[in-house]
């Protein structure tokens, strides 16, 4: 297998032009309209180098707690947050419908309907969330079985992530919804398409939504979750809850890694008839609830025979999907290069 030469002296393995770039060549080609080659070669070069990135980032709990540590690996090993500025990536809306609709349906708040089972389930996490615990064990313990109705999929705790050939942990999800996509002969290959990262307080321990994107990240960028980015762009759901408060975000993998907030930190506590707080923390769920199951069925009805599908690199405007076409008017012109970019790294 070839590799390409990259200006930063590293090679990234794994590239092999004859393979993946005419394929994606022939997924794109009716509706490139004289694209040069190099445009898109530049895209499948950044996807491998922010692969290679997430492989050899630092140990979480250097970067989440420690501002000069943080501040190293947003150099190195960035994840396009938007923090700093120069960290900044495209909006993840145009990459995944379900983020986008959970965007649409969030912003018009009035409209959201809710339903009693929710709101009966929301108060029971607050009930929950108002308790002081004596450890981050304890505190997961008491909420996962709640946040797994309020989300309505499957949690398994402890999801541990060992280094390759290594018994050795590289990251663990505190919590994580674990979907099998495929079997191949070596593995099976599954994707996370939540994870949640507990803190017993908010303060304590770094950024629980930060963890939980630095921990994402080295799941996806690692056997057996690393084949999924062949055929998706690995779209995930964010559940940061720290005590008192819970936020919730969205991160996809394209050509970096990127993750935005979908709501702000929401505090759980302070009004203590929570007449205010039940009925819209219950239409936040409700929404989740319908993003969570969008993001599950998108894995489910990935195509292990695919190779580096044209979904994985470019937004969702850009190509047409099996079940419509294109106007006639959009075409293909050039990836936007966002203000985060480095082209410096892979171009």
């Amino acid at each position: 297998m070839s590799t390409v030469q990259c200006s930063r002296d590293f090679r990234i393995s794994g590239y092999n032009p004859t393979r993946t770039w005419p394929m994606l060549w022939r997924n794109l080609s009716p509706y490139l309209h004289g694209t040069p080659e190099q445009e898109l070669n530049h895209d499948l070069k950044a996807c491998f180098n922010a692969i290679r990135e997430g492989n050899f980032a630092s140990s979480l709990s250097g970067a989440t707690d420690n501002p000069v540590q943080l501040r190293k690996e947003q150099e190195t090993h960035p994840i396009y947050n938007g923090f700093p500025f120069s960290a900044t990536s495209p909006p993840i809306t145009i990459f995944e419908p379900a983020f986008a609709q959970a965007k649409h349906e969030l912003s018009n708040f009035n409209e959201i309907n809710n339903d009693l089972s929710m709101t009966v389930l929301v108060g029971q996490f607050i009930t929950v969330s108002n308790r002081i615990y004596d450890d981050e064990n304890e505190w997961e313990l008491a909420i996962c079985g709640t946040l797994e109705m309020l989300l309505d999929v499957k949690l398994t705790q402890k999801v541990v992530m060992h280094k390759e050939n290594s018994s050795m942990k590289a990251t663990e999800a505190d919590a994580a919804n674990v979907v099998f996509v495929f079997e191949t002969l070596m593995t099976n290959v599954k994707c996370l398409p939540v994870h949640v990262e507990c803190k017993n307080l908010l303060g304590c321990s770094g950024d629980a939504t930060l963890q939980s994107n630095l921990s994402l990240r080295m799941f996806q960028s690692a056997t057996p979750f690393r084949s999924v980015l062949d055929l998706s762009h690995c779209p995930c759901l964010h559940v940061g809850v720290m005590g008192q408060h819970i936020q919730f975000a969205g991160s996809v993998y394209t050509d970096c890694f990127a993750s935005q907030e979908l709501t702000d930190i929401i505090t759980l506590v302070g009004n203590p008839y929570y007449d205010d707080l039940v009925p819209c923390l219950s239409k936040i769920f409700t929404v989740i609830q319908k993003t969570m199951k969008a993001l599950v069925k998108h894995y489910q009805e990935l195509d292990p025979a695919a190779w580096r599908s044209v979904q994985c690199i470019l937004p969702r405007s850009t190509y047409a999907s099996p079940n419509s076409t294109l106007p006639l008017e959009l075409h293909f012109e050039g990836r936007y290069r966002y203000p985060g970019i480095d082209t410096d790294k892979y171009s």
